[in-house]
């Protein structure tokens, strides 16, 4: 437990219709008293009051307050919540009536901190909160709650019990050496850590497959200058991306914008056009787009009949083509001869004005996805969850090692310490440089 009383905004800074203000600490309740002149409402019930200056009886506004005693506060200490008109004005002088009363303007993340020391989270569930903050896509969103709903917490509880059992197993070879326990139950503890450590191996695996699955994909758009490339990332992003121009050459470097399907985040990289050129700026932005395609997790190469003859020579000459679009349909389709020429790659009709561009792209898009698993792994997207499973399942693999060897006492000692490693995921916390690391990534008022 702490005894300070902190206060943060929750809601972005800026003029706003509403705002609210979080505040935590054995201070809480007597400054809402402060506040508003009255006793604070009974818990959980949120009542209109008007907040006045500490130091005398200006009116700073009226507001909704609500309290929650430590019990059933996020937090797990006396805490409320003000919801304010969101004006800068009133905000900071709020601020200024909490300093006057002896709080202070929390660190971020200062109250999920709050909420592991006292108990109300573990740190798996912690940082599932920081990441469902900062989650852009479905994928995302999804990996999150599942931590913050003990997705690893219950994995931690499994694997801890298999490492009980085989301890169990090894501790009483120990205890009863002079009993013969049978040659049979070691060898049985050593084909389960064994095992074990093979199960932790799986889930690294996973874990590298799930930041696949959470990192946006890349599609990339090549083809001849003025094939349409530019069109259609601006139709994709909804919004002018990239100039689009008539003249060949237009586009020089790399422009990508992040379009979302189906929940996935999905990054839209537009490229210089490819062709011989003598522009040493258009080379480089040539060279770029041709880096780009060994980055691409799928290329869409777009031809049009103005750039039919480039666009062959392109295809023939090896430039890699996941999809291929025909763009501008909607005022040239191709014919029957360009169709031969070149298959086999099928292709795609599609023009930026009619929704078809759109359409195409998103069906590409959702096949690129299917490929792509859907498991989620709750050690991915956290260094430090990585880093503590790789040591688990180090320990866990020397100790079968060591059981294979008959060096029992060395293998129990190995797998105490995947035990405690493992448990370190979710909150075993031995060191305050963690909880910083981990804390510095929350925004201020959570």
């Amino acid at each position: 437990m702490t005894l300070d009383t902190v206060y943060a905004l929750a809601t972005p800074m800026g003029q706003s219709a509403l705002a609210v203000v979080r505040i935590s600490g054995p201070q809480t309740h007597g400054a809402i008293s402060q506040l508003t002149r009255r006793e604070p409402p009974a818990p959980r019930r949120a009542v209109l009051r008007r907040l006045l200056e500490p130091q005398n009886d200006a009116l700073i506004d009226e507001a909704v307050v609500t309290c929650f005693s430590g019990s059933s506060s996020y937090t797990g200490e006396d805490s409320a919540e003000i919801s304010i008109h969101g004006s800068v004005a009133v905000l900071n002088i709020l601020a200024e009536a909490l300093e006057d009363l002896g709080l202070r303007l929390a660190k971020p993340g200062e109250f999920s901190r709050r909420a592991l020391l006292n108990g109300r989270l573990d740190l798996a569930r912690a940082e599932g909160v920081a990441e469902l903050i900062a989650a852009e896509t479905e994928a995302q969103r999804k990996h999150a709650l599942s931590l913050l709903t003990g997705a690893l917490a219950d994995k931690v509880a499994v694997w801890r019990n298999e490492l009980v059992s085989v301890l169990a197993i090894l501790e009483s070879a120990i205890d009863f050496v002079d009993e013969d326990l049978g040659e049979h139950w070691i060898e049985h503890a050593g084909t389960r850590a064994d095992a074990f450590a093979k199960l932790l191996s799986d889930e690294e695996t996973q874990a590298d497959i799930t930041e696949d699955l959470l990192a946006p994909s890349r599609i990339v758009l090549v083809g001849p200058p003025n094939s349409g490339k530019s069109s259609l990332l601006n139709a994709l992003a909804q919004k002018d991306a990239a100039i689009v121009s008539d003249i060949p050459g237009t586009t020089r470097d790399v422009i990508s914008s992040r379009v979302v399907v189906d929940g996935v985040a999905i990054d839209v990289v537009d490229t210089a056009g490819l062709r011989e050129t003598s522009d040493s700026i258009e080379k480089i932005g040539v060279q770029r787009a041709q880096a780009e395609l060994k980055r691409a997790d799928l290329v869409i190469f777009l031809i049009s009949d103005d750039t039919f003859a480039e666009a062959a020579e392109l295809l023939k000459g090896g430039v890699p083509a996941s999809e291929v679009f025909w763009t501008k349909s909607d005022t040239v389709s191709p014919n029957p001869e360009q169709l031969a020429a070149l298959a086999p790659a099928s292709v795609r009709s599609v023009s930026v004005f009619d929704g078809s561009a759109r359409k195409a792209f998103r069906e590409v898009a959702r096949s690129l996805m299917q490929k792509r698993t859907t498991a989620i792994s709750p050690i991915a997207g956290s260094q430090r969850r990585k880093r503590l499973l790789s040591e688990a399942r180090e320990l866990s693999s020397s100790a079968a090692s060591l059981i294979k060897d008959n060096r029992i006492e060395l293998a129990v000692e190995d797998l105490r310490s995947a035990a405690n490693t493992l448990e370190a995921l979710v909150g075993e916390i031995g060191s305050e440089d963690v909880l910083d690391e981990v804390f510095s990534r929350f925004c201020i008022g959570k």
